[in-house]
């Protein structure tokens, strides 16, 4: 019966797992009004995460149940901080029809933001840096399309170097994405920092130590490309913001 209770039973179309509901002869009466919706089963796992103290980080495919953890960890802290007055919640996600599910799921819209609307309400929320001329209009924003497209199929030699993707992966991930990149000076790694194994971890960062000092060197030349032109991508814009809400700081 453990074993069974534990079972995670496959959907033979989506090849992930079943979506499954509790319901009960409690619940008939709900079932007529229009706001009724039946709560998914959790299993053993996924109740593992929605209970766990402190913070969690659930990593899976699609399909594997992460919005269901989330929305019932949602409701469960809910329930468990209700009569805090300083606790608030906030969802974030790129989709904006991940975030309208889970804001119907949770019955809050209010909770729920795309990462470009949360973007945009810090901006237009934090005080501007003084003698800075920058604009982050969105025609000049590079994305890993255009990236692509326009710099690295366009402007670099076929010979070795690795793929767009990997290339584009690795600046928002580490060379310019990670916390370390943050901290630096410039806002993003120096060059001995990325090649060397041990600044980032060999389990964190899976380039291998033969590509790094090609990637960096396309990195360099991406970075010069874009100043040229005016473009920006979304590195280049939450390092702003990050700047601002230091010198709002500073000024509270």
């Amino acid at each position: 019966p453990e074993a069974k209770r534990k079972q995670i039973l496959l959907d033979v179309f989506g090849n992930a797992p079943l979506k499954l509901y509790d319901f009960n002869s409690h619940t008939i009466d709900e079932i007529v009004t229009k706001s009724w919706t039946p709560r998914l089963h959790l299993t053993d796992e996924e109740r593992d995460v929605v209970e766990a103290e402190g913070t969690v980080l659930v990593l899976g495919r699609s399909g594997t149940g992460k919005t269901v953890c989330i929305c019932n960890r949602m409701e469960y802290d809910r329930q468990k901080y209700q009569h805090d007055q300083t606790f608030s919640q906030l969802f974030v996600a790129r989709s904006k029809r991940l975030c309208r599910y889970v804001a119907e799921v949770i019955c809050d819209d209010k909770s729920c933001r795309t990462f470009e609307d949360l973007i945009h309400e810090i901006d237009t929320t934090l005080p501007r840096l003084e003698d800075n001329g920058t604009n982050f209009l969105p025609s000049q924003r590079i994305d890993y399309q255009r990236f692509k497209q326009e710099f690295h199929d366009t402007y670099l030699s076929k010979k070795h170097k690795a793929s767009a993707l990997y290339v584009w992966t690795a600046i928002r991930t580490f060379i310019k994405g990670s916390m370390e990149a943050f901290r630096s000076p410039g806002g993003f790694l120096a060059e001995e920092d990325f090649i060397a194994v041990g600044k980032l971890g060999k389990n964190r960062c899976k380039v291998p130590h033969d590509l790094r000092e090609g990637i960096y060197n396309e990195f360099l030349k991406y970075q010069q490309y874009k100043q040229q032109i005016g473009l920006w991508d979304d590195c280049d814009r939450i390092r702003h913001l990050l700047l601002r809400l230091q010198e709002s700081k500073k000024t509270d």
